[in-house]
């Protein structure tokens, strides 16, 4: 499942979600009526340049295929000013069946350095990663 929960913070709030899952959109759009969500996979997000102050991403990354990140971490780049990532930091690559999941594992702390500006702000615990980073402009 990749979900992006956005918020444009000038002159108010507005909730946005992108989901590849459309039970997950419909249960979204019931439970949160005043968020836009749309059904997408991250690659190509329908916002323009730079629409969000914060896009935040939990858990997300690790959906996304090796050979398409890339391309969300572009699209993420494009549309916000920055983002928040909350993953699972491993050691090294590698793809893991779990219980019906596949998740693609990463060194995220450093795939995310390399992909987005410089951090504003990283913590690091019980081997998660939560970073805060500029993205390019």
């Amino acid at each position: 499942m990749l979900e992006f929960f956005c918020a444009g913070l000038d002159g108010g709030v507005e909730g946005h979600g992108v989901d590849i899952n459309e039970e997950a959109i419909k249960f979204a759009k019931q439970r949160y009526p005043s968020y836009t969500f749309q059904a997408g996979d991250g690659m190509t997000i329908p916002y323009p340049e730079k629409h969000f102050d914060v896009v935040i991403c939990i858990a997300t990354i690790k959906h996304v295929r090796h050979e398409d990140r890339k391309a969300v971490y572009s699209e993420l780049n494009r549309v916000a000013k920055y983002v928040l990532m909350i993953e699972a930091d491993e050691t090294e690559e590698k793809k893991q069946e779990f219980r019906g999941w596949t998740f693609y594992n990463s060194n995220f702390g450093r795939e995310f350095e390399a992909n987005f500006g410089k951090p504003v702000k990283v913590v690091r615990e019980a081997g998660d990663i939560l970073g805060m980073y500029e993205c390019k402009k």
